[in-house]
């Protein structure tokens, strides 16, 4: 799982909020070709892609990527959740090949 919204946090903190619409109007990500229309899933989807792939460039490797977004194994709740100040990178790594396997 590829968490959008922290990686957006993380790349674009003046931003002043990190949800898919303002993101969409703070890049000007070029939407005005895509089908359908706002909130419905096709074209939802294809925003967030976009997005995802603005994010993604900047970073070199995907264990940078993911070092970002994705959430850590909680083990106290057994859900993926926002990272403790303990946990080291690795542990996401880790834990995204345990579920590859």
């Amino acid at each position: 799982m590829i968490d959008t919204l922290r990686l957006a946090r993380t790349i674009y903190p003046e931003a002043s909020k990190h949800g898919l619409d303002p993101l969409i109007e703070h890049l000007r990500l070029p939407l005005d070709d895509l089908r359908g229309q706002r909130h419905r899933a096709g074209y939802n989807a294809h925003a967030a892609g976009l997005l995802l792939l603005d994010l993604g460039a900047h970073h070199d490797t995907r264990d940078e990527l993911v070092a970002v977004a994705v959430p850590r194994h909680d083990a106290v709740t057994g859900l993926a959740g926002y990272p403790h100040r303990r946990e080291s990178p690795e542990t996401s790594e880790t834990h995204l090949r345990n579920l590859e396997t």
